[in-house]
């Protein structure tokens, strides 16, 4: 909690932000999202280790963070790996759930995943999130073996996840695979 009210502190000179019930506000045309630097790889791993999330970066992946105001409020990575991209690490700060964050980052991966099939194991809640960007729920065996080896951990643990696959209609892995150029934000 105090992390929050810290956070808030720092949007403090704002423009067009609003208080509702205890929350704070900022306004969906204020957020922007681009793909993170080298330099701002530091501050995306400092925000994921604020979050919980311990799945760690990669020199391979792209990752797309979103700010208000300068501030970083949410990161997602789109990690290639085995001929398929894999959308991980999905994290929002708190102070801005349901205020279109994560759904303006999803909406930025699209570009960097028309090039093939995408998965990822979302929590069982976010089955029409995701769905949203076109994710199906595919069935474990439909993974590659990699996925559905972090797939089976993550439910031995009790985690309620399961996968999804977005494919890109004609695609060929060997013609548009992870080395494909990025598209710019």
């Amino acid at each position: 909690m105090r992390n929050t009210l810290n956070f808030r502190g720092r949007l403090s000179q704002c423009h067009n932000r609003r208080h509702f019930g205890g929350s704070l506000y900022v306004g969906r045309h204020m957020s922007e999202v681009t793909v993170a630097s080298t330099s701002e790889l530091p501050e995306v791993a400092a925000f994921y280790a604020t979050s919980g999330y311990g799945g760690g970066i990669s020199q391979a992946d792209t990752v797309l963070v979103s700010r208000i105001c300068g501030q970083l409020v949410g990161v997602v990575r789109l990690c290639p790996q085995e001929g398929v991209v894999v959308l991980r690490g999905m994290q929002v700060h708190p102070a801005f759930w349901r205020q279109g964050v994560g759904s303006r980052l999803l909406s930025a991966c699209i570009p960097f995943l028309n090039a093939g099939r995408t998965f990822c194991l979302p929590y069982t809640h976010l089955v029409s999130f995701y769905g949203g960007a076109g994710f199906s729920i595919v069935e474990p065996s439909e993974l590659p073996a990699f996925l559905a080896a972090r797939l089976s951990s993550y439910l031995a643990r009790g985690e309620q996840v399961l996968a999804m696959c977005r494919v890109t209609p004609n695609h060929t892995i060997e013609r548009d695979g992870p080395q494909a150029a990025r598209p710019s934000l």
